[in-house]
């Protein structure tokens, strides 16, 4: 028995050595192999279903982390990271109704378990549940003042649910956290563009592209701020910078690409022309394991 606990015990430690960065490279298929293995010699050990799907969700298999998560759960019911991390990887998959439920349950059983207000926001976010989302950025916020991620996506739901001034609060304040950070810059532009701050949010998106001159969204975004200031030469090589930094057969582009021609086409015929009326894109939103 000890001979096979040991042999389970190099299986486990081999994948966790696997799977760590820095070590073989993120070798996530050497590492699931590993964890497989342990499973054969003991389908009960929950902490190999618990790898496994850890590993898979990095390998980009999110439906066999799913159902890892939940052999995990079957050999240890009350396992909470398993139910967090599977609550995640539901998101992943599109169904947030279940990662909601995987939240609510683990808040029944430990109301103050780390992160589960705040990924719950999101998933409600993504769910289309704006006042839900609110309430628990808001809770979550009570808790973690500190926390620049949910200042920023608190900021964002109230942008999406219509009230810009209390998305720049919310977004001052992330930025003041985190005044390198590039979501907080990010929509803190938007939210001021709504605001018909132009000049005020054109600053925002001068700061994103100063960081991040790869960032076609942002690129984007100015070109939109530079049209509402009839500077049309600015703006239209603003936009052909967002054209070229969109991946190939991205619907951005093709979008960017319309809206040039149009305009374009509006400047040849008429003399002159405004820009196009803006359309929101948020920043990414944040979670984890």
């Amino acid at each position: 028995m000890k001979t096979a606990d040991a042999i389970e015990d190099v299986h486990l430690i081999r994948g966790i050595v696997l799977s760590e960065e820095g070590f073989a490279g993120r070798d996530y298929a050497r590492a699931a192999a590993a964890y497989t293995r342990g499973l054969e010699l003991n389908p009960r050990n929950f902490a190999f279903w618990f790898n496994r799907a850890i590993v898979r969700r990095k390998a980009g298999d999110p439906a066999g982390a799913r159902a890892d998560y939940g052999a995990c759960l079957n050999v240890a019911p009350g396992f909470l990271p398993a139910l967090f991390n599977r609550a995640g990887v539901l998101c992943d998959l599109e169904e947030y109704a279940a990662a909601i439920a995987d939240y609510d349950a683990i808040a029944k059983v430990d109301p103050g378990y780390q992160g589960t207000l705040y990924c719950r926001g999101l998933a409600k976010k993504l769910a289309g549940d704006l006042e839900g989302a609110l309430a628990d950025y808001t809770a979550h916020l009570a808790r973690a003042p500190g926390d620049v991620d949910g200042w920023n996506n608190r900021g964002v739901a109230w942008l999406a649910q219509g009230d810009a001034a209390k998305s720049l609060a919310d977004l001052d304040r992330a930025v003041a956290l985190a005044p390198e950070g590039r979501d907080p810059h990010y929509n803190r532009g938007l939210a001021l563009s709504v605001l018909f701050r132009v000049v005020d949010a054109e600053k925002e998106f001068d700061t994103v592209i100063a960081r991040y001159p790869k960032d076609a969204p942002a690129w984007e975004q100015r070109w939109r701020m530079r049209l509402a200031q009839l500077r049309f030469p600015e703006g239209t090589a603003d936009v052909k910078q967002a054209i070229a930094l969109y991946p190939a057969g991205d619907a951005n582009a093709a979008e960017c690409r319309a809206l040039l021609a149009k305009f374009e086409g509006m400047m040849k015929s008429l003399g002159g022309g405004e820009g196009e009326g803006e359309r929101e894109r948020e920043g990414g939103e944040l979670g984890g394991e």
